[in-house]
């Protein structure tokens, strides 16, 4: 079953039905307020025109025909007829009067003795028994009353089948002031009531027609000073749909609904620039957020690579630490070899002393000389590839290979001179055999350790082999020059001359040397912190290893926020779009 459309029923006609019920309502009001009043009013009237009219009869009345009437009240005497004549002439002329009569109180009873034709003609007769036709208990108080005081006075309203009445007895008095009789007038209630209600229904018919008038009027008022919410109304409707393509609505009043009608016309406008504005920030900051979500990406990416760098760094770190160590214990060993070195020199030096001062001696010492100088030189050689090594890391290291290298020149230079003293000593140089063989011993344990030294070097610096090649080259000069004072038959005093001579260079070496052992010391100390310093970076580059790990986490989470603003952004858009605004 179709459901039928709930009927809303327009503020103009809620508004006017208020109006009217409170008209209406103050109209029954009206009405019976009037009804009230003018009921009251007329019965106040009544009372007073009872006593007045009563007043006026009871004196016009012939106090000697009332005797007469008193003495014979029947239908034979004239003058109860004729009283009772002008009773209906009286009646005749008045509306609110209905019935006439006199009343007398002769001890317990109350009779009429005259009667207008309206009582006679409902069965009444001359000096009717008041009592046996019923009178009211007020009515017989009030008779009683009226002959007591001999003031005039009135029943209260009451009603019998014939309607509703008010009496008023008016006392009748003659020269001596004894009251003969009391003047009754009879009015009509019913006819004050229709009368009062005559003129509450003319208030009535003025009330309706001013209700009508009104309604009217308040209708038109209403419907012309709720147009502007009527369309309002439609307008908020339109813009509840999405629609803000409205034009202004006309302010027509400067009242409570004209300030209405020039606020929502505001408000529509501050709709629209909030709508647009709305519009344009959603776009750019989805616009933006996908823009940082590329961007963070990116940055992920980025972060994926700086971590595996940084893992390659630390694996590369490892290695330099362990080749540090090994190279630390190398230069550790070849300090030693120097050590051994220098106490060698000093012992050529003690050797070069002596031979000055025995020949044979003297030559021996020379030949250990120049085979001592052989160890020097590849000592020196091997030292040299050393110092190369560790000047790529130390400016000092560099320094020291320029010492070494100075040192196996003068080395070479020594060699020469020993060559060339010893050749020229002849037969006598034979003695330098001696030293000569201590010489090639010491130098082959320096040739070890040069070999040694120069295998871990060719690890460490390739950038040395022609320096090593060039020492070699110059070794073989020194071995050469070494069979040269071998086959030298040259005299003793020339190979003293020399001796004393290389004596001094010998010295010379000597403490070259020592300053290499010194200067070896230091190397070991720099590469000691070159090892300190390597695993201090591979530290390092674990610590920022893994904070690169940890930011690639925070980048990844800020890319998640970043995609969820733009998903925000677009819903927020789409909602946005709902509404029509160029």
């Amino acid at each position: 079953m179709k459901k039928r459309k709930k009927q809303h029923m327009s503020i103009s006609k809620k508004l006017t039905a208020i109006m009217v019920s409170i008209l209406l309502l103050f109209g029954l009001v009206t009405l019976g307020l009037s009804y009230y009043i003018v009921r009251n009013s007329n019965l106040t009237d009544m009372n007073q025109s009872l006593y007045d009219k009563g007043m006026i009869l009871a004196k016009t009345i012939d106090i000697e025909t009332l005797k007469s009437i008193l003495e014979n009240p029947s239908d034979s005497n004239p003058n109860a007829l004729r009283l009772t004549k002008e009773m209906d002439a009286i009646n005749d002329h008045s509306d609110s009067i209905t019935n006439l009569f006199l009343i007398t109180v002769d001890g317990g009873n109350i009779n009429a003795p005259v009667l207008s034709s309206s009582i006679l003609e409902l069965g009444a007769e001359y000096n009717q028994d008041m009592i046996a036709m019923g009178l009211s208990p007020d009515f017989l108080a009030r008779i009683k009353e009226v002959f007591n005081t001999k003031d005039a006075t009135a029943t209260d309203i009451y009603s019998d089948e014939f309607g509703s009445y008010k009496t008023g007895l008016t006392p009748i008095l003659d020269e001596d002031g004894t009251m003969l009789a009391a003047y009754a007038i009879d009015y009509d209630v019913s006819m004050v009531t229709g009368k009062a209600m005559s003129e509450a229904l003319w208030t009535l018919l003025v009330t309706v027609i001013f209700l009508i008038g009104s309604s009217i009027a308040v209708y038109t008022l209403l419907r012309k000073k709720l147009t502007p919410i009527q369309q309002l109304s439609l307008q908020s409707k339109k813009v509840a749909e999405g629609n803000l393509e409205l034009e202004p609505l006309p302010v027509t009043s400067t009242d409570e609904v004209g300030a209405l009608t020039q606020n929502f016309n505001s408000m529509i406008e501050n709709l629209k620039a909030v709508i647009k504005s709305t519009t344009n920030v959603s776009a750019r900051v989805s616009n933006t957020a996908n823009i940082l979500s590329t961007n963070m990406q990116e940055t992920s990416d980025s972060y994926n690579n700086v971590a595996s760098s940084m893992q390659e760094i630390a694996s590369g770190a490892d290695l330099q630490v362990q080749k540090a160590k090994e190279s630390t214990i190398t230069i550790e060993e070849m300090s030693i070899g120097i050590q051994r070195i220098a106490m060698t020199s000093n012992q050529i030096s003690e050797s070069s002393i002596l031979a000055s001062e025995e020949a044979e001696r003297g030559n021996e010492s020379t030949n250990k000389s120049v085979a001592q100088m052989n160890a020097i030189s590849q000592a020196v050689n091997q030292s040299a590839a050393s110092v190369k090594l560790l000047g790529d890391h130390s400016n000092k290291i560099e320094e020291i290979v320029g010492i070494i290298t100075g040192i196996a020149s003068q080395t070479n230079l020594l060699a020469l001179n020993a060559a060339i003293e010893a050749a020229r000593a002849g037969e006598a140089g034979s003695g330098f055999a001696v030293v000569a063989d201590e010489v090639r011993k010491l130098a082959e344990q320096s040739e070890a350790s040069a070999r040694e030294i120069s295998t871990l070097i060719s690890h460490i610096q390739h950038d040395t082999n022609e320096s090593v090649n060039i020492m070699v080259r110059a070794v073989e000069e020194v071995d050469h020059g070494i069979v040269m004072i071998n086959d030298s038959e040259q005299s003793f005093s020339q190979i003293l001359t020399s001796i004393h001579h290389v004596t001094g260079q010998i010295q010379e070496l000597s403490a070259t040397i020592e300053e290499m052992a010194a200067g070896m010391e230091e190397v070991t100390s720099a590469v000691k912190d070159m090892e300190d310093f390597s695993i201090n970076s591979k530290d390092n580059t674990r610590a920022v290893a893994a904070t690169s790990a940890s930011q690639l986490n925070t980048v990844q989470r800020v890319s998640e926020e970043a995609q969820v603003l733009s998903e925000l952004s677009e819903e927020l858009l789409n909602v946005v779009n709902t509404f029509v605004v160029k």
